[in-house]
């Protein structure tokens, strides 16, 4: 692998598995604040039972994400879960009128698991 594409590779993975593991820890923890923070970007209020599968969801992701390192199947499966996640927050943020700082992140975010899904999809090639 070129050292470029490992560069990005670890860099997009860094940030899905920073960003998403806090994510877990909130689902799986059923904490307020970020059932909050997941209704303001959204719109949606998720149930207790959804919004702790969320959090299951990725925490899987993000183990999908480390055993990327040796399994890219696993990887491509984890990230391509976090852009229709990143894709569908964005959607809902445009949809809600949201503008400039509040759609940086998950633009992020996209960006990093679709980096991940065409680099381990080539590596795995």
């Amino acid at each position: 692998m070129p050292a470029g594409e490992l560069v990005v590779l670890a860099a997009a993975s860094l940030v899905l598995v920073v960003e998403f593991s806090l994510t877990a820890a909130a689902g799986l923890a059923m904490y307020r604040p970020g059932i909050e923070r997941f209704a303001q970007l959204t719109g949606i209020t998720p149930q207790p039972l959804v919004y702790r599968t969320l959090g299951l969801l990725a925490l899987i992701g993000v183990a999908g994400v480390v055993a990327g390192i040796w399994l890219p199947a696993a990887a491509m499966a984890a990230a391509a879960y976090f852009a229709l996640l990143a894709g569908f927050t964005l959607v809902r943020q445009v949809q809600r009128g949201q503008r400039g700082q509040a759609l940086v992140a998950y633009s992020l975010f996209l960006v990093s698991a679709l980096a991940v899904l065409v680099i381990q999809g080539v590596r795995s090639a």
